[in-house]
């Protein structure tokens, strides 16, 4: 792990929020605000945890079974 990656990575973030938060806060969106703060957190962390060499469970498996789920689903009420 190289110090100047990590700089890298947390600046990058912090370019990304401070060019997005003031704006969205100044004009008083503050549901788009807390989904931005909330997918931007969570890109941080997965960035950071596969920064740090962290296994990382592919989210893809999550939204597949979800899929799946809502199909059973959708498919029993339209029977």
């Amino acid at each position: 792990m190289n110090i100047f990656h990590l700089i890298l990575l947390i600046s990058g973030f912090g370019l990304i929020a401070v060019y997005e938060i003031p704006q969205m806060a100044k004009e008083h969106h503050w549901r788009d605000l807390m989904a931005f703060s909330i997918v931007l957190l969570a890109a941080f962390i997965l960035s950071l945890l596969m920064f740090m060499r962290i296994d990382v469970p592919n989210p893809m498996k999550l939204v597949e079974a979800v899929v799946r789920s809502l199909r059973k689903v959708s498919l029993n009420l339209i029977r």
